[in-house]
């Protein structure tokens, strides 16, 4: 049994790689191309760039190789079914119960590495790709300043000036700022200023010091008038890709399963390797092809059965989002749906005849 052990799991892992890989490129194909024409318009550097594509990995590792995986066990058996070989196998003894043992030796240590990657590894990549792509912004607008030019933000509502720039220090001098609010206008000068991100919000900051702050109706006199040494002035509201606060990058012990947004995003990454598992079963209780149907005459249907799978997982989560009596119930039902549905197949597919 040792030779047919390998046999099968070395046809089954060269499979899984070849589809992996297929999709992975695919996935950070479209994704690159995406950046670098952010990178081409000055919005991230290149230098940046492949840091920002490696951090992007994981969350594509957890989702692919579920695929994956179901896609090289409906594909392998397919193929064993149509060359007759499955037939031969179980003539001289073997069982489809010994087979599924026989998969196990991949599927357990892919289920752990995708949970590994859906609980640790890409809410960490996830919390520091927001990071970067902030720091990004504050670096490629500092970039953009020209000394001497109004620059004009949030629709000509406000207005920036500065006098000089040192790119080696990050900072400028002269610093002049105009807001209007309402029917107030809000002007500030200032003798130098840097800019920073705050962490929590993303949002974009110029902190000035040693100015004036000039604040009132233009054809009134009741201007207020505070001078500082310091003086965090917000220039226009960030738009990081990945909030800090989002639960998509919260770590998983620290995630509150009273919070709806953050109990669905709890339930989503235990999912994931459940559904390497019970995806992996429901494929091999559908690749019994048909007489003369060839080795790929259930990848079509073997598609739509784990497309379904993840579209009820998709499905719960939005309900648990929305839902607080769903807290605890989470995705469980499906995944108990699923795994019936596989083991239906298996049970009659590989029946005796």
């Amino acid at each position: 049994m040792g030779v047919l052990t390998r046999y099968i799991t070395r046809e089954l892992i060269i499979v899984f790689l070849l589809v992996f890989l297929l999709l992975v490129c695919m996935g950070l194909g479209g994704r690159f191309v995406s950046l670098l024409q952010d990178a081409a318009g000055g919005r991230y550097s290149i230098e940046a760039l492949w840091w920002l594509i490696g951090l992007r990995i994981p969350t594509f590792v957890q989702l692919i190789v579920p695929f994956s995986i179901f896609l090289a066990i409906t594909v392998t058996f397919g193929r064993l079914h149509a060359d007759q070989e499955f037939v031969t196998l179980t003539s001289g003894g073997v069982t489809p119960s010994q087979m599924l043992a026989w998969q196990q030796w991949v599927l357990i240590p892919l289920a752990v590495m995708v949970g590994l990657f859906s609980m640790q590894i890409t809410p960490a990549a996830l919390k520091l790709l927001s990071e970067m792509a902030s720091n990004q912004r504050v670096i490629t607008e500092f970039d953009a300043i020209i000394p001497g030019t109004f620059r004009s933000f949030s629709k000509d509502a406000r207005v920036s000036y500065v006098e000089d720039v040192d790119r080696g220090e990050q900072e400028v001098s002269g610093v002049f700022m105009n807001e209007i609010r309402g029917n107030r206008v809000v002007s500030i000068w200032a003798d130098k200023g840097r800019y920073f991100v705050d962490a929590d919000t993303g949002n974009r900051y110029l902190m000035l010091e040693n100015g004036v702050r000039y604040e009132g109706h233009p054809t009134k006199h009741d201007y207020q008038v505070i001078r500082f040494e310091k003086l965090a002035q917000q220039i226009e509201l960030g738009e990081a890709e990945r909030r800090v606060n989002e639960p998509s990058v919260v770590p998983t012990g620290e995630l509150r399963l009273t919070v709806n947004a953050e109990a669905a995003e709890w339930h989503w990454r235990v999912a994931l390797p459940i559904l390497t598992f019970v995806g992996a079963m429901c494929g091999f209780g559908i690749a019994r092809v048909p007489p003369r149907s060839g080795r790929f005459g259930r990848v079509i249907p073997g598609l739509g059965l784990f497309v379904l799978y993840y579209v009820l997982l998709v499905f719960g989560k939005s309900l648990i989002e929305g839902t607080a009596s769903l807290q605890i119930v989470g995705l469980w039902p499906v995944h108990g749906l699923m795994a019936l549905t596989a083991w239906v197949l298996i049970r009659k597919s590989y029946r005796p005849v």
